[in-house]
């Protein structure tokens, strides 16, 4: 492996200073586990990308696929069936997603 090693905020925190502004056009897709979504999402949120345009998985919710054991459901919200990606605005306003 040839690219960065470490943790996700430290090369994050490098990418955003060396990017010196995100454009527009960026998008923002975080996956792995569940307690570095707040630091990095905030991170990406304090660089001025916009809660919409950052994008988070919650698979780990799901359990049957199908929407039929209700284990994946965050109050109304059914990870399986509207999900597993969401993007952070949505999950900022779900109880528990994170």
């Amino acid at each position: 492996w040839q690219g960065p090693v470490g943790r996700i905020t430290s090369i994050l925190e490098q990418r955003i200073a060396a990017a010196q502004n995100i454009g527009k056009n960026t998008y923002a897709i975080v996956c792995g586990p569940p307690v570095m979504f707040k630091f990095v999402c905030d991170m990406l949120i304090k660089a001025d990308l916009p809660m919409q345009k950052i994008f988070v998985s919650l698979e780990r919710r799901m359990h049957c696929g199908r929407g039929k054991c209700c284990r994946c459901n965050i109050g109304s919200t059914y990870t399986c069936l509207e999900g597993p990606v969401f993007d952070y605005w949505s999950v900022m306003n779900m109880k528990e997603a994170i």
